[in-house]
Parts: structure tokens; sequence; C-alpha cells
């Protein structure tokens, strides 16, 4: 840890702020051992040789100081006359404290630390010293242990924050030309802060847009959906507010999405300054040095199908790829990148690798490009790991919504007061008057006591009376009790040496080796002594009842010895009056402290033990009590213990910085997945992070988004390098030059039947993706298809139970040809970015509601935002959730049992626009896990003026022919015709 050392030559006034005693009162019954006045925290500050102190971090308040005290942290702000500091807050340390404080840090030495109401007018701040040696060890914070970037990685990383600068300024600019939306009503909605705005005309905004109440700069949110019919929208705003409070009526304005641009730069300047928990990160995305091989240490029981004795989970179920996958995570050092087509098992893997590495002590982030990613990993985890959900409840799939950190904080918060409430039940199970039990108990054995006392006392008075009048009966009672002594302890001492001669294990005996015949006298003799003390102790005993006798009958009638026996006898009543009260009181005393302990079985120690006992009780019950009120009211420090006890955090790439409470919580893997659909920027803000990461997804379905106006303007500032940066993926960019060992293939597909899946492998895969060979009778073993007659056979360990076809199509792929129809009639329309085709429309709607005629799970996906929008207003008279219709783009990471897909595109030039992006094609084909509809124009498709799209529609259609049914679009007209007939 770096330190500068500052001898002050004043002293450091301290003033309390108003709210500081409370602040205080409250700190120190929640933790005893931290200052609980000002006085003390005075007190602590002086026993020390020097106080550690920081400066809060870049974004923070800069007019701020923070001590370090003993397990407390002070917040300090100087006065403006710059003579004293404002103790505004004092809170125990955090992770993020530590966190800083091990950095590096002030130690500050004035000559004492005083606390004032008003500081003295010699008094001084020293700010300005103060900041400048801050500045200082900032310095020597960034250059310690790190490189500079060299000319390679300094390039990579400028030209990463440009294209964000870029891309930020450029959503300023929109944000400050555009109109703003009015309204002329607000409505709530269930979630909370979450309202839907009413809209006057037929603008909207788009989703995910940020948008801002004029008038009102804090209210601030993300559409989260638009509804054009009824011209509506719905604003999550950033933090919850009473409806009552919101302007019903005005404006709602576009503005820059700050919250993303932070979240990147921060991690641009932890790579550029060396902050990051991997240091070989930047080298890495540069190209400059490759991620260390794996250590091959972790867990090899997941490849060996052994059961993982934390989760009780057989990772057995996985094939050999994902095995192989999970192995090259597990042994990971710097960075790994798993890629798998489209029903792979990329979930499977990435949920087993978050289970063995939290169940082996270690602390997992794990994220992904969508929230749907991110809560299906989550959901499979076990219920014994500690799993949170990190971002907007809304945002969250409602299966997954109970790991959210409020949600989990009412579990944990129910789950103490249950718990805590039935201990406090338990040390209250007497009821309200059963704190007198113990009082009672102890009055009650105090006066056996007494009472025991006056007995004894009475029984000697009567010895000594009968002693004086008795004469020679006294004499001979005497005597015989001494000789019946006598005799009773040499029959103990001869019983004793019975038992040891009667040992035959005796170790003494044994070392000396004495011969059998010498034990056996001795037995004998021991015997008889026993047998002749038995019978000298029966007839003393007769000898003493006799002599009791005379000595009875010589002083019964004695007035002094009939005096003292009424007093035994009196005092023998007072025991026993005593012995029941205190017996009485027994019971209920033990079922008021079985809470305590194990109690004493003997009564005086049970009373003993009461009078320490029933105040630990109290002081128990008191602080039961306590607690149960405290854990009510609490929010922020559950939160705060939650996240320190998490084993698995998911989020969203972006939202993995957030909340605060996650500021300087330490990861030991990051895992992000879809990391195909993630620009570097976004990528870099969760794996700065974490000193090793797992990248996961097919850099072969659709990059990340970047609208043609931001990479046009970074291309033309910065250059294509900058540009490339805003259209790759991390995953695509790394993928090229990751060595074999930091590349793990997933090649097994189990979502599509063959005859989909076989066309995708060849088409987009390099014919590298297998799928599993339909059941053969009879046998135990199915060996997977492969493209590649080279690459071995594996088992699979599970096989797609394809479904019975209806009538409609014979087979699981099917092509839908519109060239039969009149050009005029098959023709697009529409503006270059919002094409609309009728025919397909119309073909589209009459499958999707054969689907769900038959029950069928659907869905529908085209290129075009229009088109979709026509053919949801075809199926408008369908109910709610019968099926999906979406664009390509947003059903990414979506299947469903039937996919129905429509190209769009019919021109005679054979243009087709953004289909040339050939990965929008392998999204499309690759939903479906029963069915694959495709309707199009080929004549326009397999002339289209780009050469790849071209090839892959005529090796499309050629596919089909062989393997599936084409059909002319008159045909499927009259099938369905049939049907409906």
């Amino acid at each position: 840890m770096l330190t500068r050392t500052l001898d002050l030559p004043t002293p450091l006034v301290l003033t309390p702020s108003r709210s500081l005693d409370g602040i205080l009162a409250r700190l120190c019954r929640d933790h005893p051992h931290l200052p609980g006045t000002i006085e003390e925290l005075e007190a602590d500050l002086a026993a020390r040789d020097a106080t550690p102190a920081t400066f809060p971090p870049p974004g923070k308040r800069q007019q701020a100081l923070a001590l370090y005290g003993r397990g407390w942290l002070a917040l300090l702000v100087p006065a403006p006359d710059a003579r004293g500091y404002q103790v505004r807050t004092v809170t125990p340390l955090r992770f993020d404290d530590h966190h800083r404080l091990a950095r590096g840090c002030l130690l500050l030495r004035p000559t004492a630390w005083t606390v004032r109401d008003t500081p003295p007018a010699h008094a001084d701040t020293h700010w300005d010293r103060l900041t400048a040696e801050w500045d200082l060890l900032r310095k020597e914070i960034a250059t310690k242990g790190h490189t500079a970037p060299d000319g390679r990685e300094a390039r990579h990383l400028d030209l990463l924050t440009k294209a964000v600068d870029t891309e930020h300024e450029l959503q300023r600019e929109r944000a400050a030309a555009a109109r703003p939306f009015t309204y002329r009503d607000v409505l709530p909605t269930a979630h909370r802060a979450t309202y839907t705005f009413v809209l006057h005309g037929r603008r909207f905004p788009a989703e995910d847009e940020v948008l801002r109440i004029g008038g009102e700069p804090a209210l601030r949110g993300q559409v989260l959906s638009v509804d054009q019919r009824g011209a509506r929208l719905t604003l999550a705003l950033d933090r919850p507010v009473d409806w009552q409070h919101l302007p019903k009526q005005g404006e709602l304005q576009r503005v820059e999405n700050t919250t993303v641009h932070a979240r990147r730069t921060d991690a641009l300047t932890a790579l550029r300054d060396g902050h990051t928990r991997n240091p070989h990160l930047l080298p890495i995305l540069a190209g400059t040095r490759a991620p260390r091989p794996g250590a091959g240490t972790e867990p090899r029981r997941a490849l060996r199908g052994q059961r993982n004795p934390r989760t009780q989970h057989d990772t057995s179920v996985l094939d050999q790829w994902q095995q192989a996958a999970l192995h090259t995570a597990l042994a990971t050092q710097d960075l790994t990148a798993i890629i798998g087509p489209p029903g792979t098992g990329k979930t499977t893997v990435i949920t087993e690798l978050a289970r063995a590495s939290a169940g082996s002590g270690q602390r997992v982030l794990l994220t992904a490009h969508s929230n749907t990613a991110v809560d299906n990993v989550l959901t499979r985890l076990p219920a014994d790991l500690v799993t949170l959900r990190v971002g907007p409840e809304h945002r969250v799939d409602p299966a997954a919504r109970h790991l959210l950190l409020d949600h989990r904080a009412t579990d944990l918060r129910q789950g103490i007061l249950d718990r805590v409430g039935a201990r406090l039940s338990a040390h209250t199970s007497g009821g309200p008057g059963a704190d007198h039990w113990p009082k009672a108990l102890y009055e009650a054995v105090g006066a056996l006591e007494t009472a025991l006392g006056r007995e004894r006392d009475a029984r000697a008075a009567l010895d000594e009376a009968r002693r004086s009048v008795a004469g020679p009966a006294q004499l001979r009672l005497d005597r015989i009790a001494v000789r019946l002594s006598r005799t009773l302890d040499r029959r103990t001492r001869t019983a004793d040496r019975l038992t040891k001669l009667t040992d035959l294990t005796n170790p003494t005996d044994l070392a000396e080796e004495r011969p059998g015949w010498w034990r056996r006298r001795q037995l004998a003799r021991a015997e008889k002594a026993l047998t002749v003390y038995d019978e000298a102790i029966e007839q003393a005993e007769r000898e003493r009842r006799t002599a009791e006798d005379a000595l009875d009958e010589a002083t019964r009638d004695h007035p002094a010895v009939h005096e003292q026996r009424e007093n035994v006898e009196r005092a023998a009543r007072e025991v026993t009056r005593w012995r029941k009260e205190a017996e009485y009181a027994e019971a209920p005393c033990r079922a008021l402290l079985a809470p305590v302990g194990d109690a004493p079985e003997d009564l005086y120690e049970f009373a003993r033990w009461t009078r320490t006992a029933h105040p630990l009780l109290a002081a128990r019950r008191t602080v039961l009590a306590q607690w149960r009120d405290d854990v009510r009211a609490a929010n922020g420090q559950l939160h705060a213990e939650l996240v320190r006890y998490a084993h698995v955090v998911g989020a969203t790439s972006s939202g993995s910085a957030g909340p605060a409470l996650l500021t300087g919580v330490e990861f030991d893997l990051v895992v992000v997945d879809e990391a195909g659909q993630i620009t570097t920027a976004d990528a870099l803000v969760p794996l700065v992070r974490a000193p090793r990461a797992v990248l996961v997804g097919d850099h072969r379905q659709l990059p990340p988004y970047a609208d043609d106006e931001t990479v046009s303007r970074v291309h033309a500032e910065h250059g294509p390098d900058a540009a490339e940066l805003t259209v790759r993926s991390i995953l695509e960019l790394l993928q090229d030059h990751l060595p074999d060992t930091a590349v793990a293939h997933l090649r097994t597909q189990r979502r599509m039947p063959r005859e989909i899946a076989d066309f995708c492998s060849k088409a987009f895969y390099d014919g590298q993706l297998l799928t599993p060979a339909p059941p053969d009778p009879g046998s135990t073993s199915h060996p997977h298809h492969s493209a590649n007659p080279r690459r071995p056979h594996t088992t699979p360990l599970e096989i797609p139970d394809w479904p019975t076809l209806t009538p409609l199509f014979r087979t699981p792929l099917a092509l839908i040809d519109t060239c039969d129809l009149p050009p005029t009639d098959r023709a697009e329309s529409g503006d270059p970015r919002s094409r609309v085709n009728r025919a397909e429309a119309d073909l589209l709607a009459a499958l999707a509601r054969r689907c769900t005629a038959d029950d069928e799970e659907w869905a529908v996906i085209v290129p075009y935002r229009a088109q979709a929008a026509l053919i949801r207003n075809l199926l408008k008279d369908l109910p709610p959730g019968t099926g999906d219709i979406a664009t390509v783009d947003s059903f990414q990471g979506g299947e469903r049992d039937v996919i129905l897909y429509g190209f769009t595109r019919s021109n005679p030039s054979g243009a087709v626009g953004f289909l040339d992006e050939l990965r929008r094609a392998n999204v499309a084909f690759t939903r479906a896990r029963r069915r694959l509809i495709l309707v199009g124009d080929f004549d326009t498709l397999t002339r289209a003026t780009d050469e790849g799209f071209r090839d892959l529609a005529r090796a499309l259609r050629e596919h089909t022919a062989d393997v599936g049914e084409l059909l002319p679009s008159r045909d499927l007209e009259a099938r369905l015709g049939a049907r409906t007939a």
C-alpha cells in the first residue's frame, strides 16, 4: 500500500453536523464496538500515531475527506472559511472502503484532534496541502506496478475511447435536436417507478430511448414499450416517484444515455491506468500477448462425471464438447472463449461453470447482452448458492425476480424475523409473569437452607440433652457407634482390595507376574474377611438399635429432652415445607431457562446456576427484541450483507457496473454470455472486475447493433479501425488471434431437426455442426451425424424427440415460393428502411392461424419492422399470447417449435438490402425446434445482386428440394383451403 505521511503544524478541528448525534447513536447501537459520540471519535483519533485519509473517487463529492478509524469511516467536509472540518456522517467500513484504502492513503499527523462547536480563529484545514499531496499519491498509485501501454495497446485503447466518445456525442446532438413528445395524461402501473404516458399526436420514441420529463431534470427514465395504436408509452424512471408528484400534462424530452457512457468510460479509464483485476486484459485485447495456458488444476470431477459435493449435480450429462469447454473455462488463468452455434448447450455449460466455480468458493459475475440470457442461467443454479440478480425489475423474467436484491433482502429479512421470533418465543415461553419463578426459587432455596441449618442445630441440641441425662445408656451407644464406624471402614478397604484382585487386566499385577496360586489365596482371604465384616456389621446394627431403644426409654419423659424433640420436629416440618416450595418453583424455572443451556440436575446447583442464567436470559431477550425491531427497519445493511456473501451476481453487461453496493466488490471470475453481440467497449464494463474471464457466444450470429450514422461518423473522424470496434463484437475480434488453448468449441446441437441443421451447418458453420442420429430400435448407442467424415462420431446423451408432423407438410423444412404469383402481386413496397410485402404477409398470417389451430408454439419473424407490424395487424384478432411476431434482430436468442420466416424482398433488380448480412439468415433459420417454413420470392432471391446471398438462396432451394418440400404459393393456398374446408 502506498502512503504519504503529512506532519501538520496545528490541530485539526472537527465540528459535528446537526444530524451527527443521531447517526452515531444508531451506529453504536448496531455496532457496539464503534464510537457512539463525537467525543469517543475524538479519543479514537487522538490514540493513533497517524490517521489514514483518502479523497472520494472521481465523480463523487470532491470537497470531502474520508478518515479511517478502527472499523469506521468518517466523511469530513471543509468549512468555507478553511478553519475546520464538519463531520457529516460516520459509517462502518465496507468493501469499497477497504479496497480504496489498500491502494493508497495519506497518513495525517496533526498536533492534535479537537472537537469544537466553532473552530478558533487560528485553526486551519491545510486543505491545499492535502489535495496537493493526494494528487502526487494518485500519480504514484497509477504508475505502481503498471507498465504503460505499448504503441499497439495505446492505439487500441485510443480507438476504443474515440469510438465511445463519438457515439455519445452523436446521441447528445440527436437529443438536443429532437422535438419533444407531448403527453396529456399519466397512468400508474403495477411496477414501482413505472408509469404510462398518454401521448398527443402520432410520433413515438423507440424502445430503450431515455426521456426526461420537461421541467424536471431529475425525472428521467427508459422507454419500456410503445403502444402506437393507443398512443401510449411506458417509462421506467430512474427512481421511485409518487404518482401525485408527476405533472399530468407536459413534454417528454429526449436525452442522451449518460449512464452507459459513464460506465464505458470508467472501464476504459481502469484499463488505461492499470486498475483492472486482470493486468493482462489490455495486451490480450490488443493482440500483443496471448492468454496464459490453463493451469488445469480446477475440479476435474466435472470431466469424470462425478458429483460436485457442494451442489450435488451430476456433470456426466454434458457431451464431450461441453465437458472439454467446461474444463478449459475452469482452468483459465486470463481469458477463454467458448464458441457454440445455436442449440449446442452454451447455457448448460455456463450454468455448470458458475456452479463449479461458486461451489469451490469463487465469486462469479455473470453477464450477458440480454436480460433473458442472464435469467436463463440464474434460474438453473442450485438454491444453496447465494445468487443475486442486479437490474430493473421490469426487465427481469418473473421466474428470476425472487433473485433481485430487493426481493432477496425481503426474504432474508423475513427469514431472520421468523427465526428471531421463534427464539424470542422460546425465551418468553413461560408467559408474561414467568420471570417471577427464578425469584421464587431463590427465596425457597434460601429458606430451605436456613431450615436445614435449624434442623441440624435442633438435632445437636437433642443429642446434648439426651447425653446430659442418659448416663451409661449414652456411653454404650457411643461405643457401639465407634465400633460400627471402624468396621465399615475396614470392610470398604477389603472390598476395594477384592476388586483389584478380581480385575485380571490390572497393569500392576501383570507387571509383577505373580503366579495364579498366590492370586487365588489372596482372593479367598479377602472374601473370608468380607464375610466376617458383614457379620460384625449386622451384629453392631442390632446392638445399636437396642441401645437406642434403651436410651429413648431412659430419656423419654425428661422435660429437657421432650422440649428438644419438639424443636427437631418443628424444624423438620419447616424443611419439608420449603423443599416443596423449591421443587414447585424448579419445574417452571427449568422450562423458562431451557434456551440458555444445560442446567444442573441437583436442586441447589440449579438454584446457583439460575442466578447467572436468568440475567443472561433477560439480556438475550432484550437483544433479540432489539434485533427484531432493527431487522424490520433494515434495508441498506441487509443489501450489503447479501452482496458480501453472494456466490453469483447476474446482470447485463452494461448493468454490471451497478448498483452502488457492487462498487469495490471483487469477483474471481466473470462470464460474458452472448459475447458475439457485445462490443469491446460494453464487454469491458464487466471484464475489468475479475482476474479471469470466459466469453461465450457465436460470432456467426448477428453482430452488435450500430446505426449507420454512428458508424459513418466514427469512420470519417477516426478511420476504419475505430469503426470496426462499433460493428464487430469482442468475440469476433478476439477469436482471430486467440490460441487454440484459449478457445473451446461446442459442436453438437439438439435443437433443430436434421433437415434444418444440415443446411445451417454447411451454410454457416463450415460443416462442423453435428446433429444426433435418430434412435435406432434395439440399439443403446446412436452416433452423431457429422458433415466432416474425418471427425470422430460421438454418442449423444439426449436425442430430441421430433414429433409427428401434421399433414400440411411432410418434412421439418418447407419453402413456399411466391414467384408463381404475378410480379405486381408479389412485389415489395415501402421505403428502403421500411419494406413490406402484402403477399408474403397474407401467407405468413394464414400459416400462423393454421399453427394456432394445431395448437403449435409458433413465431413469425421477418427482417423489417414494417412487415412485422403489417402481420401483427392481420393477426390482431388472435388471443394475446397466441404466438410471437418479431423482427429477426429482436428475436435473436429466442426459439419456438415452428418458425415462419418471410424474406420480404421481391423486385426485378434482385436488390436484397441488409439481407446481404448472412448472419441475419443464420439467426432466422436456427430458431426452429421442430419446423422451419420459409416464404419468399426465389426468383428475386436467387438472382440477388449480392453474390453471397445469391449463393445462399440457391443452395437453400436445392437443399429443400432434396430433403424438404418446395411448394408454390398457390399450392399452399390450396392446401390451406382444403384444410379449412
